[in-house]
Formats: C-alpha cells, sequence, structure tokens
C-alpha cells in the first residue's frame, strides 16, 4: 500500500469513528427523549384511570381531553420510538463499515473500500432518518403544549364549576359578608 492510500484509508476510518461518537451522541439524548415519554404516558394512564372512577367526581371533559392527549403522547411515542431504533442500526452499520476498513488494512483487498463508503452512505442515510424523525416528534410535542395552553382556563373553569355544584354543604355557613373599605379619594379630589 501506498502512503496516499495509507492516508486516505486513516481518513475514512476516522470518518467512520466521527460518524459513531455522533450517533452514541443522539442515541443519547433519543434515550432520553423516549424515558420522558414513556414516564408522561404512565402518568397519564394513571390519571386516566383515577378519573374514571365514578367516586371522583370528574367532569367529563377532563377524561376525554386526557384520553385524547394520550393518544397524542402515544404517536410521539411511536416516533420517538423509531428514531431510536433507526439510530441504533444505523450505529451498526456504522461499525461494520470501520471493520470493513481495519480489515483492508490488514488484508490487500480493493473491494473492501468501496463496500465500507457504502455502508457509510447507508449510515449517513440512517442519521438523517432518524434526526428527522425525532424533530417531527419533537414538533408534535409543541403543537400539544400550545394546545393545552389554549385549553387549560377552561378546563379550570368548567372544574371549578363542577366542584361547586357536585358537593354543596349544607352545614357549613354561609361566608360572612365582605366589609367595604373605602377606596383612596382620586387624584382630582386630592388636587382641590
Amino acid at each position: 500500500m501506498s502512503v496516499h492510500q495509507t492516508s486516505q484509508l486513516i481518513q475514512l476510518i476516522l470518518n467512520s469513528a466521527l460518524m459513531i461518537t455522533v450517533c452514541v451522541g443522539l442515541l443519547g439524548g433519543l434515550w432520553l427523549r423516549h424515558g420522558a415519554i414513556a414516564n408522561q404516558l404512565r402518568a397519564h394512564k394513571s390519571q386516566i384511570l383515577k378519573l374514571s372512577n365514578p367516586s371522583s367526581g370528574a367532569v367529563p371533559e377532563q377524561l376525554t381531553q386526557l384520553r385524547q392527549d394520550r393518544c397524542h403522547l402515544q404517536r410521539r411515542y411511536h416516533l420517538i420510538h423509531g428514531s431510536t431504533l433507526v439510530i441504533h442500526y444505523t450505529l451498526l452499520v456504522f461499525i461494520a463499515s470501520l471493520f470493513t476498513l481495519a480489515l483492508r488494512t490488514l488484508v490487500n483487498l480493493s473491494w473492501l473500500i468501496p463496500i465500507a463508503l457504502f455502508l457509510f452512505i447507508v449510515g449517513a442515510g440512517g442519521v438523517l432518518v432518524s434526526v428527522a424523525l425525532a424533530l417531527l416528534e419533537i414538533h408534535q410535542g409543541g403543537q400539544l403544549s400550545f394546545k393545552q395552553s389554549e385549553r387549560t382556563p377552561n378546563l379550570n373553569r368548567a372544574a371549578r364549576t363542577a366542584r361547586t355544584r357536585r358537593r354543596p354543604n349544607p352545614q357549613l355557613p354561609s361566608p360572612a359578608p365582605r366589609s367595604t373599605i373605602p377606596s383612596e379619594p382620586s387624584l382630582k379630589t386630592r388636587a382641590v
């Protein structure tokens, strides 16, 4: 092997090693995201079970909204799960590319380099697909939080009115009337 071929081979090995490092970093971030969404799904499930109990006195709108949110979280979970799977396989493809290049250094077979380059290109495509799925999941998560912020006041108001209608307690005395405190004189009366 000439010096030029050796330097090219080292560059290819470094590229594969760099992409393996990128995949490991992405995999760590995706695992964190995957775990967070799984925890949210568990929390929604327990909240739905708690509110579906007839003795809880839940507002039907809350239960319906929680079920819709759970469906939305399940879609997000499937996206991030797919992204995690793709990055796992991509990591394996980059490792195969690295070993193919390492084998090329031991055995003087010129057809190993095109195979390694093909594996590298497949791996780069896998990284792009995984990142696209993760970005799609993040986008859907942003839509859910926007929708929740729009409807939260309505649900809280509905829950408060349902609670006050649901639990009248005749044993409690009526609240004392508020005393009227005279307000401060306005600026017009002070100027006089």
